[in-house]
């Protein structure tokens, strides 16, 4: 079941299906709002650990939002986002 709407960014909630079209959704919504960073799991060199740390938790928290609780019972130990994606990609990418 793919879900009704997400909270917030107004993307339709990833329920284990589609998964492609769904990582465009929320790529494109976290590069428009600029919190696209944590998505590679690398912090930029300038960027206070502190800083870092708080704004890759906002966007795991972002993406977690446009899950269905059964999606993000899937993640739930994930501690930071590119783990979360990584994980979601491994459990629904298609070959």
């Amino acid at each position: 079941m793919a879900g009704g709407k997400g909270s917030g960014p107004g993307i339709n909630k990833f329920g284990g299906t589609d998964f492609s079209y769904w990582r465009l959704q929320i790529n494109d919504y976290l590069h428009s709002k600029k919190l696209h960073q944590p998505l590679s799991g690398k912090k930029p060199e300038k960027m206070e650990d502190d800083d870092w740390q708080l704004l890759d938790r906002q966007v795991l928290g972002v993406i977690r939002l446009t899950l269905t609780k059964n999606v993000a019972h899937d993640v739930a130990e994930a501690k930071t986002t590119a783990e979360m994606m990584s994980i979601l990609s491994d459990m629904y990418e298609k070959p």
